[in-house]
């Protein structure tokens, strides 16, 4: 019901409705593996979640829908943010760039 108001153009509804799905895609990262690769990337969630409620269409749950949404989209995201906590971004792309034999790049 939420969805359909934002969707009408309710900007406090959207305001709410993303803060409180935020808290849910939080602890599905936490839980799912497949959705691992969004730690640490909340402004990014944040589009995902306002590009989800722009396309939902009603079928099925919007949940549902954010979740396959995260999922698939989390194929093509890097391990970087999650890899690098308490290391400098710089060595482990340097790391990185090793081991896949890309020192010319």
């Amino acid at each position: 019901m939420l969805v359909r108001v934002t969707q009408r153009g309710n900007i406090c509804a959207e305001n709410e409705l993303v803060e409180w799905v935020q808290y849910i895609t939080n602890d599905w990262s936490d839980r799912y593996p497949q959705i691992w690769k969004w730690r640490g990337r909340n402004g990014e969630v944040v589009g995902k979640i306002k590009a989800c409620i722009r396309c939902y269409k009603y079928t099925g749950s919007f949940l549902g829908y954010l979740f396959k949404t995260l999922e698939y989209s989390a194929r093509g995201l890097p391990y970087e943010v999650e890899a690098c906590e308490g290391k400098s971004l710089k060595k482990y792309n340097e790391k990185m760039k090793k081991e896949l034999g890309l020192e010319w790049v």
